[in-house]
This record gives C-alpha cells, sequence and structure tokens, in this order.
C-alpha cells in the first residue's frame, strides 16, 4: 500500500489474482468483485486500460472488459487509459513488445500530469521499474502528458 499512500489514495482493495490468470477467472465472478468495489466505495467512474491492454497483456484487457460491463450496469463513466499512436510504435520497435495505441482523433482525453508522485509510487514497487525498462521510456515519450478515451460514456 505504499504506492498508493505516495499517490495520495484514502483506500486500496487489491484482488490476489496470479499473474497471467485473470482471464481464467469467471468473469462473472471478477464483474461481482469490481461492482462489489463500486458500491462500497462509492466511486464517481472507473479509470482502466485501453481493452488493447496497451501492452497487449490479458490481465489488463480482462479487468478492462470486466470494469466496462461494471460501469454498464452502474451507469459509470468508464475512461480508458491508452497511448498515442506515436508513442506505442515507439516502444513497440525498441522493446518488441505489442504496444497498441490510437490516432489523435481516436483519443477523448489529454491530461497534464504531475510525474512527481507517480516516480514516487514507482520506486514503491521495484520490479515493475526496472532500469532501462518500456516504463522509463513511456514516461520520457509521454511528457506530462496522459491519453484517455471513453469506453462507457456515464449516463
Amino acid at each position: 500500500h505504499a504506492a498508493a499512500k505516495e499517490l495520495g489514495l484514502a483506500q486500496v482493495r487489491l484482488l490476489s489474482y496470479p499473474d497471467g490468470d485473470l482471464v481464467s477467472v469467471d468473469q462473472a465472478w471478477l464483474r461481482a468483485e469490481i461492482s462489489a468495489d463500486v458500491r462500497d466505495f462509492a466511486v464517481d467512474g472507473l479509470v482502466v486500460f485501453d481493452p488493447s491492454g496497451v501492452t497487449s497483456h490479458p490481465d489488463h484487457q480482462a479487468a478492462t472488459h470486466a470494469a466496462m460491463r461494471a460501469g454498464k450496469e452502474f451507469g459509470l463513466g468508464v475512461l480508458g487509459w491508452t497511448l498515442p499512436s506515436s508513442v506505442a510504435e515507439v516502444l513497440a520497435q525498441e522493446f518488441g513488445a505489442p504496444f497498441v495505441g490510437h490516432q489523435p482523433k481516436e483519443v477523448d482525453l489529454i491530461v497534464d500530469v504531475d510525474r512527481g508522485p507517480q516516480l514516487k509510487a514507482v520506486q514503491c514497487h521495484p520490479s515493475q521499474a526496472v532500469p532501462g525498462s518500456a516504463l522509463w521510456r513511456r514516461l520520457a515519450l509521454l511528457g506530462d502528458h496522459e491519453h484517455l478515451r471513453w469506453l462507457v460514456p456515464s449516463s
């Protein structure tokens, strides 16, 4: 929970699914877990990965699809975090991973961000922030901006 504290989050609930196995979890069960959090935390909306998973990671895709179903169920807007196509192409070429991005006309919001808290949170998880990794290159390419798409409009 150290990273959440760095980001100023008041509450966190981590689900214990093995890496790479979220896609094999009963999707109704996963949606129920998310729906419980929506009720318990009285959220106004959800921010998730783009349906592509950004890196095509199956866990990211499964979590996003479950969150989109919960958003529809509760009438909540769901924003998907994405990369500009130009950034995804550079990352894919440099790291050989299937990064997926979107053209500017497909991006609904470009948000100015302060990377300071994010960088402090990343330091709480050194295994996820290996020097020379795609994370650092992505942050350098994005600068102080993040890109979002409406996956489920709020009702």
